[in-house]
């Protein structure tokens, strides 16, 4: 249900408003002037999808009341139209440098405050829809680049150093080996580090809800679990740590959907 707040110190008026809107299903908030507009705003649990308001009225005008809805940054983006008397050049003006949306001249017909309304918000939505595929294309060129970045040196470092321990495994070289073995057991920290930050990435950025859309599977759950376990154990940081991990299995298989490298992830990061 598409939520509007009407502004207008007539109140007569005020009421005519609220109940051509509620007999066309809108939800109705009301305010007789700009503050108490804005105490409504403040206090609410839910913003309205648009603002409709009076220019002069008591208190706090029309044009002061837009000043402070499009300073507040939670509010800056609702639309927001002007119902008023005064048809000049210069009341619009003013309105236009305040940022509002589009001006009703009293009297006017209550379809036409509907249909001001309803384009607004339709303009409105485009315009989010399209600054959202916008942020999203900007996320997924950033976590590419991230990605690219970081897993580029860490490949080349940690693929060295398997071959140089590997060349290197004459006992005459202990030290060497054992300087190799350092360098990789660092690597392989560095190497889950950028994993979290890439998981994080994905996270925040929304793409992960979206992978998952597209591409989740079913697995067993016992066996992503076993397999984190494995990996977990074979990890030189996780013996240094002296664990011991005690896994008991139900025969039945268990099924999960979602991901494998994340639900594989989260298992590994809370054994």
């Amino acid at each position: 249900m598409t939520s509007v707040l009407i502004v207008e110190d007539n109140a007569t008026l005020l009421e005519s408003i609220a109940f051509e809107l509620e007999m066309r299903d809108y939800s109705v908030m009301q305010a007789t002037d700009g503050q108490s507009a804005l105490n409504v705003l403040q206090i609410s649990n839910q913003l309205p999808d648009i603002i409709v308001s009076d220019i002069a009225m008591p208190d706090m005008d029309g044009y002061e009341f837009l000043e402070n809805v499009r300073g507040t940054q939670e509010w800056e983006g609702i639309p927001f139209i002007f119902l008023t008397a005064f048809d000049t050049d210069g009341a619009i003006r003013i309105g236009k440098e305040l940022g509002v949306d589009d001006y009703l001249t009293k009297p006017f017909d209550p379809e036409d405050l509907v249909l001001a309304m309803e384009n607004k918000l339709r303009r409105h939505k485009q315009i989010t829809k399209q600054a959202s595929m916008k942020l999203d294309q900007t996320r997924r060129e950033l976590l590419n680049l991230i990605s690219h970045e970081l897993q580029t040196p860490m490949t080349s470092i940690y693929g060295g150093t398997e071959m140089l321990a590997e060349m290197l495994s004459n006992p005459s070289y202990d030290m060497t080996v054992e300087l190799l073995k350092l360098v990789q057991s660092g690597s392989k920290r560095l190497h889950k580090v950028i994993k979290r930050i890439l998981l994080m990435v994905q996270l925040d950025s929304g793409m992960l809800e979206t992978m998952l859309n597209k591409q989740r599977r079913d697995y067993d759950l016992l066996e992503v679990i076993q397999g984190a376990i494995s990996q977990n154990i074979a990890d030189e940081a996780y013996k240094d740590e002296d664990r011991k991990i005690n896994f008991h299995a139900d025969s039945n298989n268990i099924m999960i959907s979602g991901l494998y490298e994340f639900l594989f992830t989260v298992f590994v990061e809370g054994i």
